[in-house]
């Protein structure tokens, strides 16, 4: 089994619905990799998150997914709450198969 520390929840965009819909809730390891960026605007955050979620509970990914770390229900959802999926690769060598998400700090 892959070790977790978290708990985050994904959200797609659904064409049908013109809307994100939930994927669901997936336990996580995750890492933040804290950043600064200095621009003419001045300096702010600019974080990345490394995710790895088991392929056994999560079958599809894709980059422009959204990503929410902890629990969101469909009526709590915002896109602001969420961190737009940067990267997505999937890890099918070794002991645990796992998808590795990148993820950026604000919704772009």
């Amino acid at each position: 089994m892959m070790p977790v520390n978290e708990v985050v929840t994904i959200f797609a965009f659904d064409r049908e619905k013109a809307d994100f819909v939930k994927k669901g809730t997936f336990s996580a390891w995750v890492r933040r990799m804290q950043r600064l960026r200095n621009t003419s605007r001045g300096t702010y955050y600019c974080d990345n998150f490394d995710v790895r979620i088991s392929t056994d509970v999560l079958d599809l990914v894709n980059a422009g997914d959204l990503i929410f770390f902890g629990t969101l229900t469909e009526d709590e959802f915002a896109v602001e709450k969420c961190r737009k999926i940067a990267v997505v690769s999937c890890n099918r060598f070794g002991v645990n198969p796992h998808w590795h998400l990148e993820a950026e700090y604000e919704y772009r």
